[in-house]
């Protein structure tokens, strides 16, 4: 249901007096498929109730530390203190909607029951009745609306009156600007480290050496104390750091801290002194953004080109340089293939969340008459990160263009098959333990003359190839070393109890019977995941009914990035799974990657 149907349906239960006055409202801060938000409630268009994803994420996560790692109570005690998140205030307004009056007001839910206090099943005579003192501040609030509108007098009770003397106070913390949640939760444990809490005197420690590697207890330490071991001009360095830690927030995570050592390399060419930089927004990446075009720019330089500083890649700072001075992208060192005019055009329009390497072939699908929805489907392909074979890529890339219709959630599964069968040497065991590499299986594999059709036919018979017993034998290898997740979900007295799990696997086996059972490839990452390169993982959900297989999930592991996540027949995550998943990359120390 979309936010403005379920807020429709919400206010048409509410009594007719308090309409006007009431407000409750969502909003999301897109990044891809990374979504921020918060949600509100006003009363006479002041907000008293902030529902940030931001700020319970970060607060959740500082309080699951403090109670031996349980999410629900940890999630309890912030609600107790007032604090919510966006998916806290749909997910109660969802059940409100499917309860009696009688089942709201006995509900354990503070939302649910706070809408209750605006219900119109609620008559005159039973609010004139209500105690709630104790009861949570927002019920106390919205019952206080409730009796203002309709002249109903309020009972002597003088904790909910010291506690709600102005309608219009606010009962939240202030809310903070949107940045991702993970720089957040990077801040709340750095503020919490003995040695790096004051990240000015960090600076300064190891500009003096008075620090040693073995004394660097957080991510960011490692990153600073790197910076100036490997910087020319120390000097310049400090001076640059501690304006930059005056004047933002940038070295408080690792991503940007990072960023911000690489800017200043090569800087005895800055454009402009750094000191006459000052930030415009609260906004981490935004911040970024600015101080590396004041640095390195005088003419416009697309967003995606900020990752050139962020993941430390010297060609493309040097593309990024290149274009701040007005030049153009096709004269660029260093380039993986060659750009047309057409291409190059399209490259500087790729969306923000793109990495160049995306940027690229952004440009390339545009270019030959794509569009957006080819390009996203591309990103979790190996097209974005291997350029070699540019010829054939493009061949490729036209099939795909002059095929519009195909399910986008096909097109990994097909390049997956395609390269397997023209670039990926095989192993071939001859007899027990004597195996022999042999080249691919079609090595002159062309797009001339295919069709959609027959193509699929080709991908679900390798499919089943591959899952069934390989020549091989039985690979096993160790765990990666991520946590492994379970939540749990809902009571036994409401009988609503589900069980969620993320759990490695870890052997050929265990993977032919995941592809067999979710109908996909992931039988082929069986040598990558011998290797180490890669770990998957599968999800399934427990509940009443049984246990029900949803995902499979690929792990870069050098990375810590979850890089691909699919369920049954290739189908993308739904927004609870994404949910779940975002959990248990907390907790395991993981990244996400930005197209998920």
């Amino acid at each position: 249901m979309q936010w403005s149907q379920l807020k429709k349906r919400i206010f048409e239960r509410f009594a007719q007096s308090v309409k006007e006055r009431i407000d409750i409202g969502s909003t999301c801060y897109r990044k891809m498929h990374d979504q921020l938000g918060r949600g509100w409630i006003s009363i006479d268009k002041k907000e008293i109730l902030d529902m940030s994803t931001y700020t319970f994420e970060v607060e959740q996560y500082q309080m699951y530390r403090q109670n031996n790692n349980d999410w629900d109570q940890a999630a309890k005690q912030l609600h107790n203190q007032n604090l919510f998140s966006q998916y806290d205030l749909h997910n109660s307004l969802y059940n409100y909607l499917n309860l009696s009056i009688e089942q709201i007001m006995v509900s354990d839910n503070p939302i649910i029951r706070a809408m209750g206090m605006l219900d119109a099943r609620l008559g005159h005579k039973r609010l004139q009745k209500l105690d709630v003192t104790g009861e949570h501040i927002l019920v106390k609030r919205l019952f206080h609306l409730r009796c203002e509108a309709e002249g109903i007098s309020i009972p002597d009770q003088t904790e909910t009156e010291k506690l709600t003397s102005r309608i219009d106070n606010p009962i939240f913390k202030p809310r903070k600007e949107p940045d991702r949640v993970r720089e957040a939760i990077e801040i709340a444990k750095l503020t919490k480290s003995n040695l790096t809490h004051n990240i000015r005197s960090l600076i300064n420690k190891c500009y003096q050496r008075e620090i040693s590697e073995t004394e660097l207890d957080t991510e960011i330490a490692k990153v600073i104390y790197s910076g100036f071991e490997t910087t020319p001009d120390p000097d310049r360095m400090l001076c640059f750091m501690l304006y930059v830690e005056s004047n933002s927030k940038l070295i408080r995570t690792v991503k940007h801290a990072k960023g911000v050592i690489n800017l200043a390399r090569d800087s005895e060419n800055w454009l402009r002194p750094f000191d006459t930089w000052s930030p415009e927004s609260y906004n981490l990446d935004l911040q970024f953004s600015s101080l590396a075009r004041h640095l390195w720019t005088r003419y416009d330089v697309p967003l995606f080109m900020d990752h050139a500083w962020l993941e430390g890649n010297p060609d493309h700072q040097a593309w990024f340089k290149l274009l701040g001075s007005g030049k153009n992208i096709r004269t660029a060192p260093n380039l993986p293939f060659p750009l047309t005019k057409k291409m190059a055009h399209f490259f500087l329009l790729a969306p923000p969340y793109y990495s160049v390497e995306a940027a690229l072939r952004w440009g390339q699908v545009n270019a030959l008459g794509g569009d957006i929805r080819l390009a996203d489907a591309l990103l979790d392909t190996r097209l974005v990160r291997d350029f070699d074979h540019n010829e054939f890529c493009l061949s490729v890339i036209r099939f795909l263009v002059r095929n519009p219709m195909l399910d986008p959630a096909r097109i990994n599964p097909i390049i997956d098959y395609i390269w397997n069968q023209k670039f990926e040497n095989r192993v071939v065991f001859r007899e027990r333990g004597v195996a022999e590499e042999v080249g691919p299986p079609q090595p002159n594999f062309s797009m001339h003359g295919r069709t959609v059709e027959s193509l699929l036919r080709a991908v679900e018979e390798w499919h089943r190839q591959l899952g069934r017993e390989s020549k091989s034998g039985d690979l096993q290898w160790r765990k990666s070393g991520f946590e492994e997740f379970k939540l749990i979900e809902g009571s036994k007295e409401s009988q609503n109890m589900k069980v969620w799990r993320i759990r490695e696997l870890l052997s050929s086996k265990e993977l032919v019977a995941e592809g067999r059972q979710m109908k996909h490839c992931v039988a082929s990452y069986a040598q990558s995941c011998h290797k180490g390169f890669a770990s998957i993982w599968t999800m399934d959900m427990e509940s009443e009914l049984g246990v029900e297989k949803l995902l499979t999930i690929e792990v870069i592991n050098k990375d810590k990035l979850i890089r691909q996540v699919r369920g049954r027949m290739n189908r993308l995550p739904t927004v609870k799974e994404k949910d779940i998943i975002g959990r248990w990359a907390l907790q395991a120390g993981l990244e996400v990657a930005r197209y998920m």
